[in-house]
This record gives C-alpha cells, sequence and structure tokens, in this order.
C-alpha cells in the first residue's frame, strides 16, 4: 500500500510539474506573438512614413524638372517674340491696348507664375501662326506643339486652323468649296469647343456673323457650355485641387466662361428678334430679308431647344415674355416654360398666359385652376359666380 502511495504521489507531481511548464510555455508563445505583432506594425508605419518621404521626394523633384523645363520653354519664346520687332508689334496692335501695355511691363518670371501673362504669350503665339502663309502653318504649328508645348497645344493649333478657314472662306466664290472650308472649321471647333480660348470668342464672332452663320456659332458655343460642364464636374471630383492642368481653368473660370457664352447666345437671339420688330433699329442682320430672319430665328431656337440648359432656357423665355412673343413660347420645346411664365409673368397676364398653355398640353386640370384664378380676379363676375365641377368642364379650342 505505501509503495502504491508513493508512486501516485510521484504521478501526481509529475503531471503538476506538466502542467506548469505547459502554462508557461502558453504564456511565452502569446508574449511572442504579441511582440511580432508590434513589431510588424511598427514595422509596416516605418515603411509608410519611408513610402511618403520617397514620394515627397519624387514629387519634389518632378515640379523642379517641370519649372526647368517651363522656364526653358518660356525664354525661348520670349526670344522668339522679340527677335521680330516688327510682327511682334503687329501682333500686339491686334491684341489690343491693354495688352500692349501689359507686354511692356513683362518681367520673365511672370510668364512662370502668373496665368494672365501666360495666357498673353498664348496668344501671341497664336496670332503668329494666324498670320503665316498657308505653306508655312504645318510647320510652325508642328514648331510651336513640339518646342512650346507647355504653352502652346495641338487643341490651339486646330483651333487656330479653324479660324484661319473661316477667314478664307470670305474670298472663296466657289459655294461648295467654301461650304467645305466651313464644314471643316465649324466641325474642329465643335471638336476642341472648351479649350476656345477666351481671347478670340469675339473674334469668331465677328466671323460666324460676317458669313451668316450665326446658329452655327450657337451651336459652337452650345458645345463649349456642354464640354465646360464636363470639365467643371471632372475638377470638383478630383482629388488634386480645383484647376485644370490641360485648359489652365479653375473652377471659378470655368463658370465665368459658360456665363459668357449663354450671354453671346441671347444676345445673338435678340439682335435677330429686333431686327423683325423694327428694321430700322437693326444692327447685324440688315442685309437680310423678313422671311430670311424668320428662318434665322427658328434655327437659332431650335439649337437653343435641343441643348437642356435651365439657365439658357429660362434666360430667353423671360426675353421673350419682356417682348410679349407669348406664342414663340408656346411653340417652345422646353420643360422650363410652365415654372418661367409662373415666376416672370405679369400678374395681369400670368393666368391667361397659363391657360393658353395648359389647354395647349392638353393639361386640363390646371387650366380650370386657371380658368378659376381669372374668373375671380374679374371683378364684374363675382356676383354671379358658381361652382361648376371639374368633371363637366370641356376645353374647347
Amino acid at each position: 500500500v505505501q509503495d502504491q502511495d508513493q508512486k501516485q504521489f510521484r504521478l501526481s507531481g509529475s503531471f503538476t510539474a506538466d502542467k506548469s511548464n505547459f502554462s508557461y510555455t502558453s504564456a511565452s508563445t502569446a508574449n511572442m506573438s504579441q511582440i511580432n505583432r508590434e513589431l510588424f506594425n511598427h514595422q509596416a508605419r516605418l515603411n509608410e512614413e519611408l513610402n511618403e518621404i520617397l514620394f515627397e521626394d519624387q514629387k519634389t523633384i518632378e515640379n523642379f524638372s517641370e519649372f526647368l523645363e517651363k522656364s526653358i520653354q518660356a525664354l525661348d519664346i520670349y526670344l522668339c517674340l522679340i527677335n521680330d520687332h516688327l510682327d511682334l508689334r503687329r501682333s500686339l496692335h491686334e491684341l489690343g491696348e491693354a495688352n500692349s501695355r501689359k507686354f511692356a511691363r513683362l518681367r520673365f518670371h511672370d510668364i512662370l507664375r502668373d496665368g494672365e501673362y501666360e495666357a498673353l504669350i498664348r496668344s501671341l503665339l497664336y496670332i503668329r501662326l494666324l498670320k503665316v502663309n498657308e505653306n508655312q502653318f504645318s510647320m510652325l504649328a508642328q514648331h510651336f506643339k513640339t518646342r512650346f508645348w507647355m504653352f502652346f497645344s495641338a487643341n490651339d493649333a486646330y483651333i487656330c486652323q479653324a479660324e484661319r478657314q473661316l477667314e478664307a472662306a470670305f474670298g472663296i466664290s466657289d459655294e461648295l468649296e467654301r461650304n467645305r472650308y466651313i464644314a471643316s472649321a465649324v466641325e474642329n471647333l465643335k471638336q476642341y469647343a472648351e479649350y476656345i480660348p477666351k481671347e478670340r470668342i469675339n473674334k469668331l464672332l465677328d466671323l460666324f456673323m460676317g458669313l451668316n452663320l450665326a446658329p452655327e456659332f450657337v451651336r459652337v458655343l452650345i458645345e463649349k457650355i456642354k464640354t465646360l460642364a464636363v470639365l467643371h464636374t471632372r475638377i470638383k471630383n478630383a482629388s488634386y485641387g480645383s484647376y485644370d492642368e490641360i485648359t489652365k481653368l479653375t473652377l471659378t473660370d470655368i463658370t465665368t466662361e459658360k456665363d459668357a457664352c449663354r450671354e453671346i447666345i441671347l444676345t445673338i437671339f435678340q439682335e435677330v428678334q429686333d431686327a423683325i420688330d423694327d428694321r430700322s433699329k437693326a444692327t447685324c442682320f440688315v442685309n437680310l430679308s423678313v422671311d430670311a430672319l424668320y428662318n434665322l430665328k427658328k434655327r437659332i431656337i431650335y439649337e437653343i431647344q435641343s441643348f437642356d440648359d435651365q439657365s439658357l432656357h429660362t434666360t430667353l423665355i423671360r426675353f421673350l415674355i419682356q417682348k410679349r412673343h407669348f406664342e414663340d413660347i408656346f411653340n417652345l420645346e422646353s420643360k422650363y416654360v410652365e415654372v418661367t411664365l409662373a415666376n416672370f409673368a405679369d400678374s395681369e397676364d400670368k393666368d391667361i398666359v397659363l391657360f393658353d398653355l395648359f389647354k395647349r398640353t392638353m393639361q386640363y386640370e390646371k387650366a380650370f385652376n386657371a380658368a378659376l384664378n381669372i374668373a375671380t380676379k374679374d371683378q364684374s363676375l363675382k356676383n354671379n359666380q358658381h361652382q361648376v365641377p371639374k368633371n363637366r368642364v370641356i376645353m374647347i379650342d
């Protein structure tokens, strides 16, 4: 019995020691795992910090390289411009007195850090390309695109080519050849509409008006508004800020340019309408017959209503309200007609005009309410008013 007790004691002691060793081993393993995790996390943080430092260094190098490249190109452009004094004077004269004074104040570092001076340099290159002989155009355009690519792009060359084609169209007597030049110019301007410099818009307007191409220019401006709207969304959703590297436009610039395009479109339409209303006050369309003016007006309205732009539609409708051309408003295919009439028509006209609109568009319940409003405003009918069920109302044209 004593031997059995001693044997059991030894077994029990061995079990306790094994248990203690197992607990120690488990604790050691847990501690090592924790240490390993901490080391791994620390290493990951170090790698992340190192990558950030390398990224910033790389970005600094790239920025410095870009600055050097821009400096070299700016110096080349500056030398290119001042070497031909006569051509430079002609170009500055075309850009106007304000830009001539600005160029006279120009310092080299202004080209590198001031967007307005950069635009001025681009305009001078543009005019120089615009004025060269036809057989030199392609070579000089290629030279500008490759040597001065940070200031003058392929888009600028295409727009310049379109302007040259419009100018050439004035001197072409053959109608087919003339139309081919015009079609090519319009297509180029539509395709690169967002890159048309604001400095060239008025010049293009003069060319299109001189060629009796008002609707075509409206189409170009509408395309510019569309592409600028897409660009606005792209910049707004980007993480790098509010500036587009290609067009050099900020969000504010884009909004300003879109508003300017809308203003020109509506000015063109107003001048056509004024020429129809009073030929003696016409400025741009004095040589067109009344039938031609009405056809021109119809084509411009078609271009406007084919583009779903609330601001453009609303301003057009407000102008027609002011002129009391309600028939034109009723014929517009625009979803903004009703709300614009409701907001801007004179109080004494509003219900009558809305009644006519609802009747034409078969919105009979709204027409019924407009008719009731007319009746309640007519003091002579107040005493004879009586309620008429809506289901008994019949609209008669």
